[in-house]
């Protein structure tokens, strides 16, 4: 009900009730009308979303102004210091790290610009969750960053608010908030979320207002922000009246409804001790309308207007605290909110868009956790988020784990639900007062820790062992992204501040928590003892463990804390260890396929783990943890534990049928090379333990760029990262040093590459690191290929000439040192342990080499190598080696796998030289020989036994052994394609060569019989009953060395090399007829009994292992040379420094090593040498040494022959190949041979020779391709048995056969619509078009001329005042949306062609072609056709012309005149084929041409004419004719500087003149078909070019032409002209189409007439046709020779071209003569000349002309005067060379086509005089004008100028009669429009610009590049007839062709015709690299190559050929 004040104000109107208001308000602070007024318009039960109310309450704030007008005034007073401008998702904005102090810094873009950061670190980004600027922010950004408007000083100088500018705003305000609240209040019931989200929607308009106020400045803001936070207004406005009204009634509901949804959004049950925190309470309390207006936000899941609302009063430092407050006290509720939310993506982003904005401000950060405790807050609500998921754990033994995970499959997990929090909670821990407060706090951290537990072995992998499993679950992600945002980031966060020694204390709190968490989960799973580790299970999420780990690191590294100290004791530790080292067994598992049958997603799984944004936070951190373990436990544990966790322990067994019951088959290989590389890893990476930052930073880019070059943003993106540490400010600078950038290019195909970066020398030579490569490696390709490009390096560098071939070992560099406060890992091998596993490992290499592969061997000498080094650096005076004599003493017999126990000392030195004489077998070595062996073993035996001894030494029991020799050349490993653990590369796998006599090898494996060492059975000495089966084998008392599968192997020794043990060696006398390394098995041959003990015989030292190795793999025997005993230790480390070799060069480099620890070590080596290879006379070793050498060399000779032949037959394939690629594009042949014949009185070329010899059929080449077939005798050659037999190879059935009427042959054609020729403008040379990015350039672009709007105007004129008969026929209409007809160069039958056509419709797959349309590809090229194009026979009937008659052909014009017109007269010869295949075929070529473009370009007039189609006809020729020019660069003429330079590969007669090669080329003998010097490149692109067919006398025109017109390196010419065939289809049609007789034009022209006068022939021609002087002369001259019978004589052409020349001349000269002012008229009419030349042609056209008003009386010549010169060179002479050109050069391109005449070529031509002079020459026509003799030229131009006066007449035809005449006009080829250098440029103007149709801001904007027209890309609202707007426009700007650029991407699309492509991006940023989408945001600059090769793309018609990811757009671009 309204009340009568409120009644009396609104009769006022608003504006008189606004200013009664205003004076109210003025006067008191408590209005009482307002309110009245108020009352009734905010009335609650009234509809929020009236219009009217709404403009009633901004006329009243308004106070009597306009709301425009005071929404101005009152920005006038804006104080404010911040931006604050909001925005959502998707806005740009941008992010300067220079200026940026917190990393969630963001600039909108308007303060961005203003503001200087030049130079700075900024990047444009697209907001993914909506944010606000922070310019003038001081805690988020430095002041240098801001805007001039903002700022602590930008309030300095504002005006002060006058009072009462403000005075109705602070009274109305409440009350518009009080309306507003009331509204949510009553739409809360039902709890649907659809229905609330509507009731904001229908109060859009009021929130609108409210952010209109917002917008108005800071002291606006205020007047809100006031009322707000006022708990007192909100208690009285919310109050209940307590009278009964309707408002109280309604107040009542509203209250119920606001009550109950306060209890339906309940909080997160906390701890006890927390509950009285009051974020945690149960019941939330609110005080001010601010608190109720977060709690409707969160209620309603944070709609985006209210956000937005809330955030634009930020800038309010007051509101700011209060908003953050209240949001705190909601935050709980909002983990509920996240869980049950049916799209929590968009609830996630809208939540952090709030909280970003609030917690980024550390000081406002710290009062929240501080008196809100939002830290327990958050953490109470992860905890219990992640609560509602729990599930029993799997891990160990499930049914005695106790131990709750969380289940991954949940939508908590999958949908991340959690990331809000994860990241506010981050974002928290940034600052590091809260950090501080987050660690200081025990209960805290107590809750954290259990949070944590809830992913602590997490997504339990079970190994699947018989089947493949079902269902892969794909929950693996989530869970590996789950530890990466919720654990690893809040511990990154943490420790970022843990880096000094205040804080130690915190550091040792957080561990002991950690550790009690870890104890606490080992007991829930019951894991009390290492060995109960599960070796089917792993779970790669063990969250606890890596936080042991990075805080260990930071305390230990940072802090100072002593390692022992932050350690648990060693029994937890062992536990500890187990599980990190589970998963580095269970990685290297699945990548040697033991988990295959789980499927891709355990691959998956494995790859994460080591992926660059996961590696940081996992497997870094487990291999610290482990590498800590490594050195504090003991090694007899350690080194045990990880090869039975690789399950590897069986295989260090010396009883060679140990199996291990884990591994099969090859998997023995691949764990043992797995364990060994893990080893090497955990020895050599200093990752925590010693590399600083920067050696870090500088080790990970040189590991990415050793896998493959990189792009900048590449190496930026997968360099490792840790979540929330700052970036390295060094990078470009450490890339510098490692890396040389490399320019984008192209290859040849045209195809773009991006500015990479590739490693320098440095790299290769000291840095590359394969043991980090393999940690880094995702993709264990990604090693092989470092490994490839690292041996690449070696053998082109030059510097390492011994290894041009063969295999080269990675080369493993020496760990650097560690941190002071660690040990080195590598203490681990000084261990006896480590050297008795080194001892079997170098052992099995020489007997076991199929387990102990070459890139294992590798690995152990690595390992080695690391020992002795550290033995190095650690050496001091007190502990140097001292060992006693002898040098090798023997110990008991080793038991195996007891390997603790193998050697008594830890001592290096004493190890290695150390004989290992007898292992004793715990399990027996006994076999049962089946059949086969049985027989192999007799047979070996009675050949063993045949064998003879050697110098007499072998007895019947002790023989020699042949040794099977091994192949030559280069022997390699092959390793099967997987992602294996290559170390070294994988190379070719050679055959074992079997010998003649071979032993029974104890190694089961038949492949290793012959490889392995011979074991030898003997009586025990022992007592102990034994009894076992006898291995047989055979007996040698000789060493014999294995072969081995290795590179460069060969046979080390022979039966006389080596002697029984020397004194030097201590030997047990029961041995004595063993020699060191004679692996023999002792066995007692007792009665049978249970027991058995076998001693394996070894007799060998990890010296003579080495020795042994080292001469397999130098391929001879004593190959170890030991250093100079004098060398230094400066030269010792210098050779220790290069670490590039094979394995002989790491054997002998650890050798070196050796010998170097202790003068006894290399003595021992000397030693051993003697005794392997004991030195021998000169008689003993000649024969021997001869036999071998004779041996070796005839193998070394088989091998280089085969090798030979095998290169050989390649290169003659090869050979083959080229030739058949060659033939198939340009094949060549000697015109001279062939046309002189036998009557050349020079010696035959060598071609002709060979044509000569073949025979007859010989002489004419088959062509296969355009430019070979019309260059033979298809150039309409003149002799017809010739002609008859030309053959052409067709593509699809491969037969060579002529083209005949009955089944011809065809071209293989594209046919596409083109407007390009349409887009030449009329523009001032030496500037060029820019793309518009300003208004101005805008209005420029649209003032210019096209030849489109030029053409429209002539068709425009001509229609309007000639017959249409008459004017159709003098233009053509091709220039826009004309067809144009492109060659591959193939051809196939027509028959062929239908077939073809047929079964690829037949084909399903045919995604990329139309074949309804016709399209195919060609079957040889691939290259897109849609027809084909007939080639005719026998084309001319009549002689051609030669060039050497060329005098006579000039002296005799009038003969040809009257000829040419009796041609005319008579009646067309269409084809002597009619009804033939012949005539199908070029019927169906001209549907398809006719098809090829719209409708209306084919057609100009309203109704189709036998003269419109005749038009289109005679259009395509022109068309394609000008296209060529135009890909001519408008120049015919070629540099005679290239023809002389191409000239030597010529015929043999180029010392002839000019003319005899004319003649040679008009000669009756067939031109050379395919005289082109261009190579086929690619199909679209080539980096030479050739003209269209050229006569093969000389390569000189081509090979001129193939250079000289190239601007760019893309040439804009085809490689194949089809222009000939093309103008005889053309030709064909035109005769049947013209309806015009052409005697009457010619005789015009030509000034003939037989029977009538000129007077008589004037007074015939109508007023309707149109004057010759304004016909267009090219097309006249096209047409003519359309209608003449074929062969165009050269007499006949000759003349009409001369005719025609002059109709151009005189043209050219009255156009000029109307540019002259009256005065120089005067004086040219006034001219008496006897001469008749250019002077007096315009004084008498002057005379003609000057009274029919043709001339304007305008005075363009004020400073001539009476007594001046004329200057007819300036008037008249160079105009008229530079007009005359264009039609000159027609006719030169129809000359060089119809006649094959080599296209003019000189140096002299470089001006408009010279090229026309030498284009007159070439085309045998005078330079002046010529008339026939019998006529005079003023007859003949006065007839000419009396036609075109009759047309002037007329009054109202002088304006179109002047248009029509200027038609001699310079026109620029068509180029794309110039875009500005930088891309910010262009994106500022369009990204927000209206679209010129639609007038709304596109989504997409798109330009066109031909045009500068704006598009709305993929949108309805400028669609028309169901074509969208940029579809349309490639129709009406292309002809179906348009090339668009998308702003909002920066990339380009092309259109072509249906289909569509992404051609790539111009714009490159500072490191060449494309930024599609604009997701870097880096600046982008204009790669003018790049724009270069689309505009050659585009003048070229190759879109088709050179893109290739086309798909169908279906009109919707």
């Amino acid at each position: 009900m309204h009340s009568p004040s409120s009644q009396i104000l609104m009769r006022k109107g608003k504006r008189g009730a606004a200013v009664y208001v205003q004076s109210e308000c003025s006067r008191t602070t408590d209005p009482q009308h307002l309110k009245d007024l108020l009352s009734t318009l905010l009335n609650p039960q009234k509809p929020i979303d009236e219009l009217e109310t709404v403009d009633w309450i901004k006329w009243l704030i308004a106070g009597g102004k306009t709301p425009i007008e005071f929404s101005s005034i009152v920005r006038r007073y804006d104080n404010g210091t911040t931006c604050g401008l909001v925005w959502t998702a998707n806005f740009v904005a941008y992010r300067c790290r220079t200026c940026g102090i917190s990393p969630c810094m963001s600039l909108c873009a308007e303060c961005f610009q203003k503001g200087n950061h030049e130079g700075h670190d900024f990047n444009m980004f697209r907001s993914q969750a909506g944010g606000a600027c922070d310019c003038g922010d001081t805690s988020v950004m430095k002041e240098a960053g801001f805007c001039e408007r903002h700022g602590p000083h930008a309030h300095i100088g504002k005006p002060i608010l006058p009072p009462e500018l403000l005075a109705v705003s602070q009274a109305v305000m409440p009350l518009i908030i009080l309306r507003l609240i009331q509204h949510l209040r009553s739409h809360s019931i039902p709890d649907i979320l659809e229905d609330q989200l509507q009731s904001v929607q229908d109060a859009d308009s009021f929130i609108t207002m409210l952010h209109d106020y917002s917008g108005m400045g800071a002291a606006m803001r205020h007047v809100m922000t006031s009322a707000l936070i006022n708990p007192q207004l909100y208690a009285q406005l919310t109050e209940i009246p307590s009278v009964d009204s309707e408002y109280a009634q309604f107040m009542k509901e509203a209250q119920r409804m606001y009550e109950k949804s306060l209890k339906s959004l309940p909080g997160p049950e906390p701890p006890d001790e927390y509950k009285a925190y009051p974020a945690l309470q149960d019941s939330l309390v609110h005080r001010t309308f601010l608190e109720e207006l977060v709690f409707w936000t969160v209620k309603f899941e944070f709609p985006q207007k209210l956000v937005c609302l809330l955030l634009n009063m930020l800038p309010d430092p007051d509101y700011k605290e209060a908003f953050t407050r209240a949001f705190v006290l909601h935050y709980a509720r909002i983990s509920r909110l996240l869980v049950g939310s049916s799209d929590p993506d968009t609830l996630s982003n809208r939540v952090v868009h709030v909280s970003v904005q609030l917690f980024s401000n550390e000081e406002l950060a710290t009062k929240m956790a501080e008196e809100l405790h939002l830290l327990h807050v958050m953490v109470v609500s992860l905890r219990d988020m992640m609560s509602k998921i729990l599930v029993p754990s799997t891990l160990q033994d499930a049914k005695k784990n106790f131990h709750f995970v969380v289940d991954c499959s949940k939508h908590v997990m999958r949908d991340h639900c959690y990331w809000p929090l994860v990241s506010d909670l981050s974002n928290l821990l940034s600052h590091r007062p809260v950090a501080l407060l987050f660690l200081s706090d025990d209960s805290l951290l107590e809750m954290w820790f259990s949070f944590l537990s809830m992913f602590q072995g997490m997504n339990v992998n079970q190994r699947e062992l018989s089947t493949h499993v079902e269902f892969e679950p794909n929950t693996y992600y989530a869970a590996f992204s789950a530890e990466l945002e919720a654990p690893a980031s809040a511990m990154w966060a943490l420790a970022i501040h843990l880096r000094d020694t205040g804080s130690v204390h915190l550091t040792k709190m957080l561990l002991k928590h950690c550790l009690a968490a870890l104890e606490e989960w080992l007991e829930a799973i019951n894991f009390k003892c290492p060995e109960q580790t599960d070796p089917y299970q792993v779970s790669f999420h063990i969250p606890l463990h890596r936080y042991l780990a990075a805080f260990t690191c930071q305390a230990v590294r940072a802090q100072g804390i002593l390692l022992k100290d932050a350690l648990p004791p060693t029994s937890l530790l062992q536990l500890i260890m187990m599980h990190p080292l589970r998963i580095q067994a269970a990685f290297y598992e699945i990548l040697s396929g033991l988990w295959v049958r789980n499927g891709l997603q355990i691959k998956g799984q494995a790859m994460s783990y080591i992926q660059c944004h996961f590696g940081n936070s996992m497997v870094d951190a487990d291999i610290y943890l482990l590498q800590i373990c490594a050195t504090q436990l003991s090694p007899t544990f350690v080194l045990p534990i990880i090869f039975e966790r690789f399950h590897a322990m069986e295989l260090l067994s010396m009883n060679p049928l140990l199996k291990s019951n884990f591994l099969e088959g090859e998997q023995e290989a691949a764990m043992l090379e797995s364990c060994l590389t893990f080893i090497a890893s955990l020895m050599s990476i200093r990752t925590n333990i010693g590399a600083n930052e920067s050696d870090l930073d500088r080790l990970e880019m040189v590991s990415l760029l050793c896998m493959s070059d990189r792009t900048h943003s590449q190496l930026m993106e997968l360099l490792p990262e840790k979540c929330g540490a700052p970036q390295n400010k060094d990078f470009d600078a450490i890339l510098a040093q490692v890396a040389d950038y490399k320019a984008p290019n192209f290859e040849a195909s045209g195809s773009m590459q991006q500015g990479m970066y590739v490693p320098k020398a440095v790299v290769w030579e000291q840095l590359y690191d394969p043991i980090y490569v393999l940690l880094r490696a995702v993709h264990r390709r990604d090693f092989q290929t470092s490994m490839d490009r690292f041996t690449q390096y070696v053998r082109q560098s030059g510097l390492y000439p011994s290894y041009s071939s063969g295999t080269l070992w990675p080369p493993f560099r020496l760990p650097i040192a560690t941190h002071p406060n660690y040990e080195d890992p590598r203490k681990l091998l000084l261990s006896r342990t480590f050297h008795a596993m080194l001892f079997v490992l170098l052992y099995k290499a020489i007997n076991a080499p199929t387990l102990v592969s070459e890139q294992s061997l590798a690995l152990v000498i690595y390992l080695l190598d690391m020992a002795v080094s550290l033995v190095h650096q650690s050496t001091t005076q007190g502990n140097e080696v001292c060992i006693r004599e002898p040098i090798v003493h023997l110990l008991d017999d080793r038991a195996d796998l007891q390997l603790n126990e193998w050697f008594s000392t830890d001592n290096l030195a004493e190890n290695v030289i150390t004989v290992v004489n007898n292992v004793t077998l715990a399990t027996s070595t006994a076999v049962v020989a089946n059949s086969t062996e049985a027989a192999e073993l007799d047979l070996e035996s009675s050949a063993s036994s045949a064998s003879s001894t050697s110098e007499g030494e072998s007895s019947d029991q002790d023989m020699d052994l042949d040794v099977p020799e091994a192949t030559g050349g280069n022997v390699l490993l092959a390793l099967p394609e997987t992602d294996s653990l290559a170390l070294v590369p994988v190379v070719p796998n050679r055959s074992v060569v079997s010998s003649d006599v071979a032993a029974m090898s104890v190694y089961r494996n038949p492949s290793r019989i012959g490889n392995s060492s011979h074991f030898r059975v003997m009586p025990a000495l022992s007592a102990v009953n034994q009894a076992s089966m006898v291995i047989a084998g055979a007996i040698s008392p000789t060493p014999t060395l294995p072969q081995l599968p290795y590179s460069n192997i060969r046979a080390i020794t022979a039966g006389n090399e080596v002697t029984k043990y020397t004194n030097q060696i201590s030997v047990d006398s029961n041995l004595s007829d063993t020699s060191p390394g004679m692996s023999t098995i002792q066995y007692d041959e007792g009665p049978e009994s249970d027991n058995q003990h076998e001693r394996l015989c070894v007799r060998e030292s990890i010296i003579s292992l080495l020795l042994r190795l080292h001469s397999s793999f130098s391929g001879h025997s004593d190959s170890y040379r030991l250093p100079e005993s004098q060398d230094t230790d400066a030269g010792a480390r210098a050779d220790e420094d290069g670490r590039i070799g094979n394995g002989a060069f790491w054997i002998g480099k650890v050798l070196d090593k050796l010998s170097r620890t202790d003068p006894r070590v290399r003595q021992a080596i000397i030693s051993t040498k003697l005794t392997l290879w004991p030195p021998r006379t000169a008689e003993d070793r000649l024969p021997s040494e001869t036999a071998d050498e004779l041996r070796e060399k005839e193998k070394k000779r088989k091998i280089k022959e085969r090798q030979q032949r095998l290169l050989q037959e390649f290169a003659t394939k090869q050979k083959q190949f080229m030739q058949q690629a060659m033939a198939a594009e340009d094949v060549e042949m000697d015109l001279e041979a062939n046309s002189m014949g036998s009557t050349s009185s020079n010696a035959p070329s060598s071609e002709a020779t060979a044509c000569q010899s073949s025979g007859s059929s010989a002489s004419i080449p088959k062509p296969s391709s355009a430019a070979d077939s019309f260059n033979m005798h298809s150039s309409y050659s003149t002799t017809n048995e010739g002609s008859s037999s030309e053959e052409y190879d067709c593509v699809i059935c491969n037969q060579a056969s002529p083209s005949t009427s009955e089944r011809p042959m065809c071209l293989v054609v594209l046919l596409q619509a083109t407007s390009v020729l349409a887009h030449k403008r009329s523009w001032p040379c030496g500037s060029s078009l820019a793309l518009p990015v300003c208004e101005e350039d805008r209005f420029n672009l649209d003032k210019v001329d096209s030849l489109h709007v030029e053409m429209s105007r002539r068709v425009e004129n001509l229609r309007q005042h000639f017959d249409e008969s008459s004017w159709l026929a003098c233009l053509n209409i091709g220039y826009e949306g004309g067809v144009y007809v492109h060659t591959c160069g193939h051809y196939l039958h027509l028959d062929c062609h239908k077939q073809y056509l047929q079964s690829l419709r037949s084909q399903q797959r045919q995604q990329s072609l139309n074949v309804e349309r016709g399209e195919y590809s060609c079957p040889l090229c691939r290259q897109l056709a849609n027809s084909a194009l007939p080639i005719a026979t026998k084309l001319y009937g009549s002689s051609r012309g030669r060039p050497h008659e060329a005098a006579g052909v000039v002296s005799c014009l009038t003969q040809a005149s009257e000829e040419v017109k009796n041609m005319f007269a008579s009646e067309p010869s269409i084809s002597p084929h009619l009804g033939s295949n012949l005539m199908e075929a070029m019927g169906r070529v001209m549907e398809d041409m006719t098809n090829a473009t719209f409708p209306h370009f084919r057609q100009i007039t309203s109704t189709p004419s036998p003269a419109s189609l005749f038009l289109f006809v005679q259009s395509i020729a022109r068309t394609n004719l000008e296209i060529e020019l135009m890909q001519r660069g408008d120049s015919i003429i070629q540099s005679s500087g290239l023809v002389a330079g191409s000239s030597g590969s010529g015929c043999a007669s180029l010392s002839s003149a000019a003319s005899n090669v004319n003649a040679q080329a008009m000669g009756e003998t067939s031109p050379t078909p395919g005289a082109s010097s261009a190579s086929w490149i690619s199909p679209g692109l080539e980096l030479r070019f050739s003209s269209s067919p050229t006569p093969g006398a000389s390569s000189m025109g081509s090979s001129s032409q193939s250079v000289s017109h190239s601007t760019s390196p893309w040439s804009l010419l085809p490689k194949r002209s089809c222009l000939l065939p093309l103008l005889h289809v053309l030709a064909t049609h035109s005769k049947i189409l013209n309806t015009r007789s052409y005697q009457h034009t010619w005789a015009r022209i030509a000034g003939l007439d037989s029977t009538e006068s000129f007077s008589h022939s004037l007074a015939r021609t109508t007023e309707m046709e149109v004057p010759l002087l304004i016909q267009d002369v090219p097309c006249l001259l096209i047409q003519m020779v359309l209608v003449l019978p074929l062969p165009v004589d050269r007499r006949h052409f000759v003349c009409i071209v001369q005719r025609l020349f002059n109709l151009t001349m005189v043209q050219i000269v009255m156009q000029l003569s109307c540019r002259l002012g009256e005065k120089k008229r005067k004086a040219y009419k006034s001219l008496s000349l006897s001469d008749w030349n250019i002077a007096a042609l315009m004084s008498f056209i002057i005379s003609k002309m000057e009274d029919v008003h043709l001339y304007r009386d305008e005075e363009t010549d004020i400073e001539f005067n009476d007594n001046a010169l004329l200057n007819v060179e300036g008037d008249i002479q160079q105009p008229l060379y530079k007009m005359a050109l264009h039609f000159l050069r027609i006719a030169c391109l129809l000359q060089f086509h119809l006649f094959g005449d080599s296209l003019p070529s000189s140096g002299i031509s470089h001006t408009d005089h010279e090229e026309f002079v030498e284009l007159c020459s070439y085309l045998n026509i005078n330079y002046e004008m010529k008339i026939d003799t019998c006529l005079a030229p003023n007859a003949v131009i006065g007839y000419w100028c009396h036609e075109f006066r009759g047309f002037l007449a007329n009054s109202r035809n002088i304006l179109a009669a002047s248009d029509l005449l200027m038609q001699h006009r310079q026109w620029r080829g068509p180029r794309l429009l110039t875009l500005p250098n930088s891309y910010d440029t262009l994106f500022k103007f369009y990204h927000h610009k209206s679209c010129p149709q639609c007038k709304s801001v596109p989504k997409e904007p798109s330009l066109c590049l031909v045009c500068g027209a704006l598009v709305c890309l993929r949108e309805n609202c400028c669609k028309e007839e169901n074509v969208h707007e940029a579809v349309q426009h490639s129709i009406d700007c292309g002809a179906g062709t348009a090339i668009f650029l998308a702003i909002n991407s920066s990339t380009i699309i092309v259109i072509r015709g249906k289909r569509a492509c992404l051609w790539g991006s111009v714009y490159l940023d500072a490191f060449g690299e494309e930024d599609r989408e604009l997701k870097r945001g880096k600046p982008l600059y204009l790669s003018k190559d790049r724009y270069a090769l689309l505009e050659s793309q585009w003048l070229s018609h190759r879109f088709d050929h050179t893109s290739k990811k086309w798909i169908w757009h279906r009109d919707v671009l």
